[in-house]
């Protein structure tokens, strides 16, 4: 997942819609790992570099520091859920 800050280039977690989606992804059997380079840890969890060996990526806050290079270069399965009108490469679904 990328981006678990409310909203970009912020480290401010309150009311990010990303934490109630790691928790139900969780609750549902899934392996969740993050990629937020303004917010360094939550929950005891530390943010991990993007990575190519995952079924599917989410971007949920893009942060303009945040290479989806890597993903695209890697091929990933991605779903866009950001609020912004920036186009990454992937269709929009929210």
């Amino acid at each position: 997942m990328a981006g678990i800050a409310y909203k970009p280039e912020v480290s401010d977690l309150r009311e990010s819609p990303a934490l109630m989606l790691i928790k139900e992804l969780r609750n549902l059997g899934a392996q969740v790992s993050w990629c937020d380079p303004s917010v360094k840890e939550w929950l005891s969890e530390k943010s991990v570099d993007l990575s190519t060996n995952i079924d599917l990526g989410l971007i949920v806050t893009p942060h303009s520091s945040i290479d989806f290079g890597i993903w695209k270069q890697g091929q990933v399965k991605v779903f866009d859920l950001s609020a912004t009108s920036k186009d990454f490469g992937w269709a929009k679904y929210l």
